[in-house]
């Protein structure tokens, strides 16, 4: 393991507050031979890989995960020839540093289904309804379970 003085800058730029925010993060660090910066977005019930890169300065564009309203984290995780940088030995993770964070909206939350009928056609149960506000597809089960025999 190597330890790095200097840590990878990076900077956030526009993060809208919707549903999937545009995000754009740009970066800049002292590179070695052989070094792979990867950038990880973190946050409750999130935790996926944004890019892996290997250029020292950049800038990247991303589509922020969908998930639950809060804070989310851009995390810095660097390798040089497969060894983790260790940028602060005495963190929690010190392979680890934190160069982005952002307020993520939550779900969009549907409108309530209205007008609900259902009509039975021999062994056929059919449901239909108005359309929802905020939904985009519907899906249902093709067959519903059969009731076991007494």
């Amino acid at each position: 393991m190597r330890l790095r003085r200097t840590a990878p800058a990076a900077r956030r730029s526009h993060f809208p507050e919707s549903d999937r925010p545009d995000g754009r993060l740009a970066y800049s660090f002292n590179a070695q031979p052989g070094e792979k910066v990867a950038f990880v977005e973190r946050g409750s019930g999130v935790d996926r890989q944004i890019a892996a890169i290997e250029r020292p300065h950049g800038t990247l564009e991303f589509t922020s995960i969908p998930g639950p309203a809060g804070i989310r984290q851009i995390v810095a995780i660097a390798t040089v020839d497969d060894q983790p940088v260790i940028f602060n030995p005495d963190a929690a993770e010190p392979g680890e540093l934190v160069v982005a964070s952002y307020r993520a909206a939550g779900p969009t939350r549907l409108g309530a289904v209205r007008k609900l009928r259902a009509r039975h056609r021999g062994t056929q149960l059919l449901v239909s309804f108005d359309r929802v506000g905020g939904a985009t597809s519907y899906a249902g089960p093709d067959r519903a379970p059969r009731r076991p025999a007494d």
